[in-house]
């Protein structure tokens, strides 16, 4: 009779065991699921952050372009450039018309 007693205390044992693993292991799934969506909201703010700068150095280099091109006579390369860029202009203007027309 003192066996199913013994093996009663190391069943409850064992359980308590496994309750406290799987506290320890909830708090770090939620640790890990909290570090997880504040590097996803720091990933997103970068990629808009880099957007940003990208589109920036794209319209300080047709800046440059245009003020070089104010300065000096166009060579053949940059005047295709030149005209790629009132292009894209253009094509925006167009498109900024077609809107504002519905």
């Amino acid at each position: 009779m003192p066996k199913s007693g013994v093996m009663a205390d190391e069943i409850t044992y064992r359980l308590n065991e496994l309750s406290s693993r799987l506290k320890a292991a909830a708090g770090k799934y939620t640790d890990a699921a909290r570090q997880i969506e504040k590097l996803q909201a720091e990933n997103t703010r970068l990629k808009e952050d880099h957007d940003k700068m990208t589109e920036e150095i794209r319209m300080l280099r047709e800046e440059v372009f245009l003020l070089k091109a104010s300065l000096d006579p166009l060579d053949e390369k940059d005047k295709k450039e030149f005209q790629k860029i009132i292009n894209e202009y253009l094509k925006t203007i167009d498109k900024c018309i077609a809107v504002l027309k519905m």
